[in-house]
């Protein structure tokens, strides 16, 4: 975690501090994190944390104190602060306050804004081949008839066209009917010749 700090002392000074840490003090002794040698702050002047994305200070106890929206915040008392508002420690102002957190911290909170690991050709070329077939079974299973239904109606297409066929041809069971009828004809006639036919015998 970074952070990016920014002051104006109140002769017109600016300094500007950066900060590794996510708890840091700030005060004119050498033993805080952050010096700024002007007597418009205490020794240790007060501290700050960057908590759950959020920041706090706490004023201990300095004498000039710690202003947020220029009012005073309590001492010794872990008070929230949001950067939009005003800070002044003491005379000084804070002109910049930036906080910048460390990528794989940004990558373990929100994991899904992360960006996915570019896939090789082989792994790419996969779906495509499964879309292709389950398009495939789709117009087979749905775009036409059951080959076996199929053969079906030909074979019914095929009799029914023999069938008419015959009929209007005279097939052979209509010649044979012909030739029976001609047949009977001619016993007939040969019979009324010799007197067999229409006469009774007493």
């Amino acid at each position: 975690m970074s952070v990016r700090l920014a002051f104006k002392l109140i002769d017109g000074q600016n300094l500007s501090a950066n900060v590794d840490k996510s708890s840091f003090t700030v005060g004119r002794s050498s033993k805080c994190d952050v010096v700024i040698p002007n007597e418009g702050l205490s020794r240790e002047h007060c501290l700050i944390e960057i908590d759950g994305g959020e920041i706090f200070i706490t004023d201990f106890g300095s004498a000039n104190g710690v202003l947020i929206d220029e009012h005073k915040i309590p001492a010794n008392q872990r008070t929230s602060y949001n950067p939009s508002f005003s800070l002044s420690l003491g005379s000084i102002e804070v002109v910049k306050f930036d906080v910048e957190a460390p990528k794989d911290a940004i990558e373990l909170d929100f994991p899904d804004r992360s960006f996915p690991a570019q896939s090789s050709p082989s792994s790419q070329a996969a779906p495509r081949e499964n879309v292709v077939s389950k398009r495939k079974v789709a117009a087979d299973s749905g775009g036409g008839l059951h080959p076996g239904l199929k053969g079906m109606i030909f074979i019914a297409i095929v009799a029914v066209g023999y069938f008419l066929f015959q009929k209007i041809s005279g097939g052979p069971e209509s010649q044979d009917d012909e030739y029976s009828r001609l047949l009977y004809e001619s016993k007939m006639k040969g019979k009324a010749n010799d007197g067999s036919v229409g006469t009774r015998n007493f």
